[in-house]
């Protein structure tokens, strides 16, 4: 989430996940064991001396490497389990500090299996270059949550019959191609037409005519697709669902963001006074709109929104599994 930024004369935003600090994600929901994360906030004045800033954790599952004084701090997860990360700023007292969750994690890999649709002439629908740089966003997006992704194969289908896809019975068909590749199944298409049109990437899920999206039987992109979107249904084969913003027009607040994902403070807390809900809603990976170029940001916890598929109108606001704790990190078709 859209997280550490105070306002004391602490002002400004560091994001988790999305946001990156010399090539590291900031602030993120998840440090694998073993490995270090990046945290920093973002604190104004500028001439506000860094051995002022003090980031505590008295959980025992994390600890500060190269020290925990600064506006950015390295931490290395030593023990499985959650943590929390206060920032001491000077003598403001205990119940002003800021402070940020997160979860020790083991890392999991995933094999994603390719298979590029074909048209009649026998041309693909993408080029292997492009399924690269899917992975590699993928990659850099799970990394917040210890997961990460390798290209175990692509194969080449002559089916032209799936080269657009525009129905419910190619789509099934083309996702039913095969099963238990131990990994996830990826179709790669030209684009979708009829009535996905407008489509960039889908995934159905495992039990036919259910809503309930906590498995997958396949994925499938289309060539234009924007380079979070794999990330994003992978998303849906770990169990997340997708969330929208509608006409959400408060402030953001601790109950809509969810305590899991709040950094304290009353009110709009330590996020910019005049920030909307749903503008935060935007970064979160699993926003449903796919052109979206901020999204990307994978939070701990469940968040307020509307859920597309609900099939209710209007919309109802509800908590929303998108984040870590609602994660099957070792997803299978």
């Amino acid at each position: 989430m859209k997280r550490i930024g105070l306002c004391m004369m602490v002002c400004g935003l560091a994001m988790s996940g999305a946001a990156q600090t010399e090539g590291y994600l900031v602030n993120p929901s998840g440090i694998v064991l073993g490995e270090m994360g990046v945290f920093k906030i973002d604190l104004q004045p500028a001439s506000f001396p860094d051995d002022q800033i003090s980031w505590i954790d008295n959980s025992g599952r994390v600890s500060f490497p190269y020290g925990n004084k600064g506006r950015m701090v390295t931490v290395k997860g030593e023990t499985l389990g959650d943590f929390k990360l206060t920032v001491q700023i000077g003598s403001v007292v205990d119940n002003w500090s800021p402070y940020i969750f997160g979860r020790v994690v083991d890392s999991t890999e995933t094999a994603l299996h390719f298979f590029v649709i074909c048209d009649a002439n026998g041309t693909p629908a993408v080029l292997e270059a492009q399924i690269d740089l899917w992975v590699a966003e993928a990659n850099r997006i799970f990394r917040q949550v210890g997961m990460s992704f390798t290209k175990a194969s692509v194969k080449y289908l002559n089916e032209p019959q799936w080269f657009q896809i525009g129905g419910q019975i190619d789509f099934r068909n083309m996702l039913s191609h095969t099963n238990n590749v131990g990994g996830l199944e990826v179709y790669c298409i030209d684009k979708f037409v009829g009535d996905y049109k407008d489509t960039l990437g889908a995934a159905i899920p495992g039990n036919p005519g259910s809503t309930v999206q906590m498995a997958v039987c396949g994925i499938a992109m289309a060539a234009n697709a924007h380079p979070s979107t794999l990330a994003h249904e992978i998303g849906h084969a770990c169990g997340l669902r997708d969330i929208i913003n509608g006409p959400l027009q408060d402030l953001v607040r601790e109950e809509l963001v969810g305590a899991d994902n709040w950094s304290g403070g009353s009110g709009t807390g330590y996020y910019p006074r005049d920030l909307k809900h749903m503008d935060l809603i935007k970064v979160l990976l699993m926003y449903q709109y796919q052109g979206d170029s901020e999204r990307g940001d994978i939070p701990l916890g469940n968040v307020m929104g509307y859920d597309p598929y609900d099939y209710t109108f209007p919309y109802v606001i509800k908590s929303l599994p998108i984040g870590l704790k609602s994660m099957n990190r070792q997803p299978r078709n």
